[in-house]
């Protein structure tokens, strides 16, 4: 007996090859990470050689400077400094106001004027431009004036004091004492300006009103009476102004002036051992 079977089904035709793998995809991130790297170890770099060559140009450039010496003398002298490593030069027997411009190049361009009158009965001030810009003035105009800047400055580097309404600590410690005047001391808080090339001459900024300075020092100085043998030659009292002297020899007359700071409530103090000789009123 035969029996019947069922054929097996043939199996279906092979389809089509499967497509070849693509190329993997590039990252973005490590080109990202890198460029960020490199952005943060070259800025430094280039903005340091970038200040390295501003600074040589500003070294190198040409600069135009203007001196001014003014105030109530007619007659005096005046020493200049033009900077570019030169010598101090002393200008005698000029008039007032007095007014010089030059140029200096260079990497030393710090430059000072210092001025004083024939006679202590008048009083000067000074000023400095650089290529135009205000670098140095002298706030106090005592009977002698100084003024020192560095004309590479780009813009005007005169420091000032604005008062706020925020309270300040009172200055503590004992207060300053004069190196012109042994003994001579000045109110706390006060600071000193000396000049560089003259020993004998020096400038305070007194953190009291004027009146009240005034009175400080008389109770101080040795008022309508010799001091160390040098006689008292009087007081000029213009108002805002007061200087009292002693001495009639050559180097050695004593000065001190008072006037309002102009700037702050304060008051600028001048003390100086005169290069001069005097006759007392």
């Amino acid at each position: 007996m035969t029996y019947w079977q069922q054929p097996y089904p043939y199996a279906p035709p092979p389809g089509p090859p499967p497509p070849p793998p693509g190329k993997p995809k590039r990252l973005v991130w490590p080109w990202i990470l890198g460029l960020v790297v490199l952005v943060v170890i070259t800025l430094p770099l280039t903005l340091g050689y970038g200040s390295y060559l501003l600074g040589q140009w500003r070294d190198s450039r040409e600069v135009t400077v203007t001196m001014e010496v003014t105030g109530t003398a007619p007659t005096g002298h005046v020493e200049v400094n033009r900077g570019d490593h030169s010598e101090s030069e002393t200008i005698r027997d000029v008039s007032f106001p007095w007014r010089t411009t030059f140029t200096v190049k260079g990497t030393d361009k710090h430059v000072e004027v210092y001025g004083w009158p024939d006679s202590k009965l008048n009083t000067l001030s000074c000023s400095i431009t650089a290529n135009g810009q205000l670098i140095a003035e002298d706030r106090i105009g005592g009977t002698a004036t100084w003024c020192s800047g560095d004309a590479n400055g780009d813009s005007s580097q005169i420091e000032t004091t604005i008062p706020t309404s925020t309270p300040t600590p009172p200055p503590t410690g004992p207060p300053p004492e004069s190196d012109v005047w042994p003994g001579l001391t000045m109110p706390r808080g006060s600071t000193a300006r000396h000049l560089p090339n003259d020993p004998d001459r020096e400038s305070w900024e007194v953190p009291m009103p004027f009146a009240d300075t005034v009175k400080y020092l008389r109770g101080q100085l040795p008022i309508n009476a010799p001091y160390d043998e040098r006689p008292y030659c009087g007081e000029i009292n213009e108002g805002d102004l007061i200087i009292w002297s002693w001495g009639t020899q050559a180097n050695d007359v004593y000065d001190v002036s008072v006037k309002p700071n102009g700037i702050t409530t304060g008051t600028d103090v001048s003390i100086s051992r005169q290069a001069r000789a005097q006759e007392c009123q």
